[in-house]
């Protein structure tokens, strides 16, 4: 869905390459400072770089193909041509999605808002209004998407004062209008998802409820880019990850091959051990920073 090639920042990111397929959860990892919200960003298509990323919006994809099917009244020498694109397929896919690949500085933010939505870390409101009220200005939805909704328990903050909330709620909500911004394409396996610390000042039990949202929403087809500060998010939940420092990728990969106890403490400079949990069914390990 993404590939990015020499990506720069002046003076926050450098020379980052990536291949993003569609499915994939990338998680960014690293210290405060190394350049993860800025590549969000750019990922997003709201900062200006230098380098290129090429995009493939798969919601173009789904709609080009829907129009493409043959109806069921087909002729006898529409069914021959039909056959004989069925024996070029590798051609005709491989020059499909060429035709569709775009640079992302080239598409207007009108079109990236259909399928592409970015949570940031800070949010700023003008007006006071309600949960409701938000969602109004900000989504076309009527109502709130069942699977959102047990994630992150939105009906019962619906009828209240955003600028009241707690920050974990506001938290909530904000994720919770983000993905309602982009439904009907994720919905269709063909959203982008970037956020930025998604899961900052939510109690742990929300936490991983929305850790197992974001799993079921990757699993149809949609693709997610995220900051976090937990390894272990990462390395039971996301299926890639991105090592930052200093503004250059360290490593990245799958999480399980990326996230070693060496590539850890070259990351932070600080000491990690293994621990492992047994339960009835696997053997689970988890990386705890060490205290001496």
């Amino acid at each position: 869905m993404l590939k990015l090639s020499s990506v720069s920042v002046e003076g926050r990111i450098s020379d980052i390459a990536l291949d993003i397929e569609a499915g994939q959860w990338w998680t960014l990892l690293g210290p405060n400072g190394a350049g993860k919200s800025s590549l969000l960003s750019v990922c997003a298509g709201l900062e200006q770089y230098d380098g290129n990323i090429a995009i493939t919006p798969r919601l173009t994809l789904q709609t080009q193909a829907h129009s493409d099917k043959p109806n069921s009244d087909k002729t006898n020498s529409d069914k021959t041509h039909s056959d004989k694109t069925n024996s070029d397929k590798t051609h005709s896919d491989k020059t499909h999605r060429n035709k569709h690949c775009a640079a992302l500085r080239d598409l207007p933010l009108s079109q990236l808002s259909a399928f592409r939505c970015m949570l940031t870390q800070q949010h700023q409101l003008q007006f006071h209004l309600s949960v409701s009220e938000l969602f109004s200005f900000f989504t076309a939805l009527d109502n709130i998407p069942a699977p959102i909704d047990d994630a992150l328990s939105i009906t019962e903050l619906i009828d209240q004062a955003f600028h009241q909330l707690s920050g974990g709620e506001q938290q909530r909500v904000h994720l919770a209008r983000n993905l309602m911004q982009v439904w009907p394409a994720i919905e269709t396996g063909s959203a982008l998802l970037i956020l930025d610390e998604p899961l900052q000042q939510m109690d742990v039990r929300i936490q991983i409820k929305s850790l197992t949202l974001f799993q079921s929403l990757a699993s149809l087809g949609n693709t997610i880019i995220m900051s976090d500060h937990d390894i272990n998010h990462a390395l039971h939940f996301s299926t890639h990850c991105l090592l930052l420092k200093g503004g250059r990728q360290l490593k990245h990969g799958p999480s399980q091959e990326v996230l070693s106890l060496e590539n850890l403490e070259r990351l932070y400079q600080h000491k990690f051990e293994w621990i492992e949990r047994a339960d009835s069914h696997t053997v689970r390990k988890y990386c705890v920073a060490r205290a001496d």
